[in-house]
Parts: C-alpha cells; structure tokens; sequence
C-alpha cells in the first residue's frame, strides 16, 4: 500500500490457472482489470503483488490485490463497487485463466503510523483468535505486543490491522506489514526466525489461516515496479 492507511481494504487471492497465458493474464490485470474496478471511485486505489514461489491452489495463492477505500464502512462500499463490475464476466472482461481463492472485505482497526519508506513487498496475515471469549485479549496482545515485537526485528517496517467487515465469510482479522528488503519474498523466513529466537510468538492466541509474503508489482498510483532478483 506503499505507506497508505486506507479505512476499508478489499483483499483479492488469486492464481492464473494456465502457466501459458500468465503474461497475458499480467496484462489484463493491470491495464483492464484493476481500471475496472477502480474506476467508479469506491475502491480508487489498487496494488498487486506476487509470489513466484507459491505453488498456487487455495493455500498458496501466486497472486494478490489490495483494494483501498476510505469510505466509513469498507463492507457497504465493496457492495455499491459490485454494481459497476458484477457484470464484468458477462461482458466479457473476466480473463479466462482467473482463478479466484479468496475475497475479502476489511475495515481498518489498528496499527502503528506508517513509515515514509520505499515498499518493496508485504506480509498478509489471515487469522482468528484461537479462543473468541478472548478475543479482547488476542486485540490487545496484537496491538501491544506482537507488531512491536514484528517491528523491532526490522524485517518490515510498517504494520496495519483490519477486521472482516462479514466475519462469517472468512478469517476475522487481517494484518499487513510492508518491507522495503531487496527481497521481500525471503523476508518473512527472517522473521519467522527472529520471533523464534525472541520467543515472541502466541501459538495460543492465533488460530492462522493464511501467512504469505508477496512482492509489489504493480499499483495504480506509481504503476509498474520494476523486476527484483
């Protein structure tokens, strides 16, 4: 999100389920989708990012989009946005290698002021409270201990939180950190280690439904990143 601290974020996982048409399917995104759906102004701002690394499927989707919005209720917002695109498919502007594994809608919580630094890549968090009547606790523990502790390994440099505007309809919180490593991909194995040796992690708490780091490749405010090694 390149520093922003949107209210409302629309999270978007998906794979291109034919590897020959993943140029075209890069193309299509950027240049026809991301307008689409930008376009009427309720979600203006968009990043996508990828993992070439992730095997694909539902539990490790290769790409990603961040949907933003500063409209008071993200959820409305996504559903008075689906009046412009929920005809895309019969329009025939859905590409055909598009395989969707999760969308979610999420309002702004929590988090640190953003950093006024470059972002390479982010971090993207879906989980639960393991236990819900402790779900006060899980908050403050997240907010209070577990993005300082995140951010004082300096792996990532920024951290915002999110909860489902539909908690029925996937995981309730969402947690984005942002890096600015030449690598962002590696960073979150760095992390992971950091944590371990800090012994800093709440297994108890977290009931994880995603952790995937992705690299930025494309937003619709600086538009296309340039390809890292």
């Amino acid at each position: 999100m390149e520093g922003r601290r949107p209210n409302g974020l629309a999270v978007v996982l998906v794979n291109c389920n034919d590897p020959a048409q993943e140029d075209d399917f890069d193309r299509w995104y950027n240049e026809v989708h991301l307008p689409d759906v930008c376009n009427p102004g309720v979600f203006p701002r968009a990043t996508r990012y990828q993992n070439p690394n992730a095997a694909g499927g539902d539990e490790q989707p290769r790409y990603a989009a961040l949907y933003e919005t500063d409209r008071d209720d993200p959820g409305a917002a996504w559903v008075d946005n689906r009046e412009h695109t929920g005809g895309l498919r019969a329009q025939g502007r859905i590409h055909a290698a598009l395989k969707a594994s999760y969308v979610g809608v999420y309002k702004r919580i929590g988090g640190p002021p953003p950093a006024a630094r470059p972002v390479t890549g982010v971090l993207i968090v879906l989980n639960n409270c393991a236990d819900p009547a402790r779900d006060d606790d899980f908050n403050a523990w997240y907010d209070d201990v577990h993005i300082p502790d995140v951010l004082s390994t300096g792996t990532y440099h920024s951290a915002v939180r999110y909860e489902n505007t539909d908690p029925e309809s996937g995981p309730r919180y969402l947690a984005v950190y942002e890096t600015d490593a030449a690598d962002p991909i590696a960073q979150v194995d760095v992390l992971i280690k950091a944590l371990a040796e800090m012994n800093a992690y709440r297994i108890d708490f977290i009931e994880r439904r995603l952790l995937a780091a992705y690299a930025m490749t494309y937003s619709t405010v600086s538009g296309a990143v340039p390809a890292r090694a």
